[in-house]
């Protein structure tokens, strides 16, 4: 591949390469144009994040966990927790869209 695909190609993810003089010394942390290709050439995944539930869908979740379970999820847990997470974050801080749309909704099913 052409090094300056790749690089158009990652920079359009928000990632940055850079191409390293030899004999530079490099940090365990630096992208190279090479360790790009060394990482393509055994099919790694190049994405930031997993896909975007929506509110909607994670909510009824809640919903769900709470009527099989008779308790609210741990925070600990990947997905639903890490949402939960996010949403007493927001009402900590009394986000002013969260606390007219989703903050009411969930008072409504008594979430702590």
């Amino acid at each position: 591949r052409n090094i300056r695909s790749v690089r158009t190609r990652l920079r359009s993810r928000g990632i940055e390469a850079e191409e390293v003089p030899p004999g530079k010394k490099l940090r365990n942390k630096t992208l190279t144009v090479e360790r790009i290709e060394r990482l393509n050439s055994i099919g790694f995944v190049w994405a930031i994040v997993g896909p975007k539930v929506p509110v909607e869908e994670r909510f009824q979740e809640l919903v769900e966990y709470y009527e099989m379970n008779g308790h609210w999820p741990s925070q600990s847990m990947q997905g639903l927790g890490t949402w939960i997470h996010r949403q007493r974050q927001r009402y900590s801080k009394k986000e002013p869209e969260f606390m007219k749309t989703l903050a009411p909704r969930l008072d409504e099913i008594g979430f702590e």
